[in-house]
């Protein structure tokens, strides 16, 4: 299984136009949510979460979370999947957020 991680918005004609995708295993969702980024990534919308900028402050707060114990989230390492790969997607996420903070979020799990 996988997240799949969107930006959204809408074009002249009112059709969804995607701005940003990324994907990652679910396999991950113990560190994600142990480094508070959880229900950021996987459960925005249960959240009240609708646009992009929304999400900034607490992707900064669990990526610098992540940065500052690396050994601490290496051992929650599952099978498939890895805190590099974690660390990567936040920051690619983060930095969509950042560039498209209008975006409707939508994710797929």
């Amino acid at each position: 299984m996988s997240l799949d991680f969107y930006l959204e918005d809408e074009d002249e004609a009112g059709r969804r136009r995607e701005l940003f995708h990324a994907e990652i295993t679910d396999n991950l969702g113990r560190m994600a949510d142990s480094a508070a980024v959880y229900w950021c990534l996987w459960e925005p919308r249960q959240q009240g979460v609708r646009f992009a900028g929304d999400l900034i402050p607490y992707l900064e707060s669990g990526l610098a979370r992540l940065r500052d114990e690396p050994e601490r989230f290496r051992q929650m390492d599952p099978p498939h999947g890895d805190y590099d790969a974690l660390v990567r997607f936040v920051e690619s996420v983060l930095g969509a957020c950042r560039e498209h903070p209008w975006a409707r979020v939508n994710v797929s799990a």
